[in-house]
C-alpha cells in the first residue's frame, strides 16, 4: 500500500464506515418508528371511541341518579304535605268538638265540615273511620259511609283500614301505603275500578274514637317531578343533536317517557334489539349494532347502548353516534402523523449534518459521532418508553390505567382458573368528590386523587395491581386472596384513607366494594358484581366496605 495514500485512507475509511453506519441506522430507525406509528394510531382510535362510550354511560348514570334523587325528595315532600293537611283537619275537628261537644249533631257537624275540604281539583279528600273499621266519611263515595271495611283488601292483598286502625291504636298517628280507587272528578265507584298506589297519613281523634286521614297517589306525584326534569334533559340532548329515548315497563308494555327528535325506535325493532329485553334486564346493560338507512339503498351501522334501572323501572336507550367521532379521530391521526414525520425528518437532517461535519473533521469527531449515535438511540428508546407508559399508566396518579388493568385482570383470571387459586377485586370511589372540586377547585381535587393513590400504594402488596378505573374510581386486583382477606384489606385501606391528612380539605372517606372470582364468572360479570357492591356501600351511607 502506498504510504502517501495511507493518510487519505485513514481519512476516508472512518467517513465511509460512519456514513454507512448512520445510513443503516436511519433505515432501521424509520422502519421501527413506522411500526410505532401504526400502534399509536390504533391506540388513538381506541382512546377516542372508549372516551365517547364512557361519556355516554356517565350521562345515563347521571340521569338515573337525578331521577332516583327526585323520587326520594318527592316522597319526603309528599309526607310533609300529608302531615300538614291531616294536622289541619284534626285541629278543625278539635275546635268544633270543644265548642259544641254537647251538641247531639256534633258528629254530623264535623263530617259536613271535613267533607267539603277538597283539594287537587277535587281528587283529594279526607276520610274518617271509627276504631272498629266503620266508614264515617268518604266524600267521593258517600254510599260507603256506615259500612265496615275492616276486612276489605286492596289489589295487593292488604287490609288498608285494618292497618290504619293499628297505627291509630299503637302510635296515634303515622304514614302507610295502600292501593285505592282514583276519583274521576269528585267521585268514584268501588266496582270494576282500577286501584292505584297511595301514600297516606292518619291521626287518631280520641274524643270520638275516630281517626282522620288523607292520601296522595304516589305515581302521580313522581311523574310530575320526573316530567319536569325530563323536558329539560331532552331539550339539552336535542340542542346537542344527541339521540336518546327513555322507556318505562320495557319487559311488558314499553311506554315512551321521553325521546329526542333523532332517535328512531323502528330501527331498534327491525334489528330485533328489543327482543333481547330479558338479557338486558338480567345484566343491567347491553350494547348492540343497529343498521340505519342513509338514503337510497345505502346504510350505515352504529352502536346503541341500553341501560336498565330496576328501582325506576326505566330503560335508557342511547345512540353512541360513533360516526360523529370519526372526523375527530381522523384529525387526531393526521396531527399525530405530521408531528411524527416532522420528528423523523428533523432527526435525518441532523444525521446528514453529522456526516458532512465528520467529512471535514474526520478522526477528531469520530468519537463525537459515536457519542451522538448513542444519545439518539437513547432518545428513541425514551420515546418508545414514554409511549408505552402513556399506554399503561394514568397521567395524573402515575398508577395503571384502565387499559393496563384489563390486561392484567385477564391474565390473573387465567391463572386463577388454571391453578384454582382465589382471586379478589376491590373497587372504591371517593365520597362526595364533586363537592371537593366545587368547593376547593379541580387542582385540589387532582391533589386528593394523587394523595389517595400514594396512600394506597404504600399499604398494598407488591403482587397487588392498583389502577385508576376512571374519574374518582379505583380498582385493586388481589391474586391468591380469598373473600375474607380482600375484605380485611379493603377495611384497612378505608381506615388509612380516612385517617390521612388532606390539609385544609379535612377528612375524606371512600366507599369500597369487594368480590371474589368464581368459576361461573367472566371478566365482565366479575367487574359488574364488585361495582354493585361498591354502589351498595354508597347507598348504605358511604365510608364503608360492602361485599357481594
Amino acid at each position: 500500500m502506498n504510504e502517501k495514500r495511507l493518510p487519505l485512507l485513514i481519512l476516508i475509511l472512518p467517513v465511509i464506515t460512519i456514513t454507512l453506519t448512520i445510513i443503516a441506522f436511519i433505515y432501521f430507525y424509520i422502519d421501527r418508528q413506522n411500526k410505532v406509528l401504526d400502534k399509536s394510531l390504533d391506540y388513538i382510535e381506541k382512546v377516542y371511541i372508549d372516551k365517547t362510550i364512557e361519556i355516554k354511560r356517565k350521562d345515563i348514570n347521571y340521569l338515573f341518579g337525578v331521577l332516583e334523587n327526585n323520587r326520594l325528595n318527592t316522597i319526603k315532600e309528599l309526607k310533609s304535605k300529608l302531615r300538614y293537611r291531616v294536622d289541619l283537619a284534626y285541629s278543625i275537628m278539635m275546635s268544633i268538638y270543644k265548642s259544641d261537644k254537647y251538641d247531639k249533631n256534633l258528629k254530623n257537624v264535623i263530617k259536613n265540615t271535613i267533607s267539603v275540604m277538597r283539594f287537587n281539583d277535587g281528587a283529594g279528600y279526607y276520610f274518617i273511620y271509627d276504631m272498629k273499621g266503620n266508614c264515617v266519611l268518604l266524600p267521593p263515595h258517600r254510599s260507603a259511609e256506615g259500612k265496615n271495611f275492616l276486612n276489605f283488601k286492596d289489589i295487593a292483598g292488604n287490609n288498608p283500614v285494618k292497618a290504619a286502625v293499628k297505627i291509630a291504636k299503637t302510635k296515634h298517628s303515622g304514614f302507610y301505603e295502600w292501593y285505592w280507587y282514583k276519583p274521576k272528578g269528585y267521585n268514584y265507584s268501588m266496582k270494576n275500578e282500577k286501584m292505584f298506589k297511595k301514600m297516606g297519613y292518619i291521626k287518631y281523634f280520641q274524643p270520638l274514637d275516630w281517626f282522620v286521614g288523607t292520601g296522595e297517589y304516589v305515581d302521580d306525584e313522581i311523574k310530575e317531578i320526573d316530567n319536569r326534569f325530563l323536558l329539560f334533559y331532552i331539550a339539552q340532548k336535542n340542542y346537542k343533536n344527541e339521540h336518546v329515548v327513555l322507556l318505562r315497563d320495557i319487559e311488558t308494555k314499553p311506554e315512551i317517557l321521553a325521546s329526542t327528535k333523532g332517535m328512531k325506535l323502528k330501527n331498534l325493532y327491525k334489528e330485533g334489539i328489543l327482543k333481547k329485553v330479558k338479557l338486558m334486564i338480567d345484566k343491567g346493560s347491553l350494547s348492540a349494532t343497529v343498521k340505519y338507512p342513509a338514503g337510497g339503498n345505502s346504510y350505515y351501522y352504529d352502536e346503541v347502548y341500553f341501560k336498565y334501572n330496576k328501582n325506576l323501572n326505566i330503560t335508557a336507550v342511547i345512540d353512541l353516534q360513533l360516526q360523529n367521532v370519526e372526523s375527530a379521530i381522523e384529525n387526531a391521526k393526521k396531527n399525530f402523523k405530521e408531528s411524527f414525520k416532522k420528528d423523523v425528518r428533523n432527526t435525518i437532517l441532523v444525521f446528514v449534518f453529522i456526516i458532512l461535519f465528520i467529512g471535514i473533521l474526520s478522526m477528531m469527531l469520530s468519537r463525537a459521532v459515536s457519542s451522538m449515535f448513542w444519545r439518539y438511540q437513547k432518545k428513541v428508546e425514551e420515546h418508545e418508553k414514554k409511549l408505552s407508559e402513556l399506554a399503561s399508566c394514568d397521567e395524573l396518579t402515575n398508577i395503571y390505567n384502565r387499559r393496563r388493568f384489563d390486561e392484567i385482570l385477564n391474565y390473573e383470571i387465567g391463572m386463577a382458573k388454571r391453578y384454582k387459586d382465589p382471586l379478589s377485586l376491590i373497587m372504591f370511589d371517593i365520597d362526595y368528590f364533586k363537592k371537593i372540586n366545587d368547593k376547593y377547585g379541580h387542582r385540589a381535587g387532582d391533589e386528593v386523587l394523587k394523595m389517595i393513590a400514594g396512600e394506597v400504594r404504600k399499604n398494598i402488596r407488591e403482587t397487588d395491581t392498583f389502577a385508576r378505573w376512571g374519574g374518582e374510581e379505583f380498582m385493586l386486583i388481589l391474586p391468591k386472596t380469598d373473600f375474607k382477606g380482600a375484605v380485611n384489606i379493603a377495611e384497612n385501606l378505608r381506615l388509612v384513607i380516612y385517617s390521612a391528612d388532606f390539609g385544609g380539605i379535612g377528612k375524606i372517606s371512600c366507599s369500597f366494594g369487594v368480590s371474589q372470582f368464581n368459576d361461573s364468572d367472566d371478566k365482565n360479570s366479575f367487574i359488574e358484581r364488585v361495582d354493585k357492591a361498591m354502589y351498595r356501600a354508597k347507598e348504605l351511607g358511604r365510608n364503608r366496605v360492602e361485599s357481594l
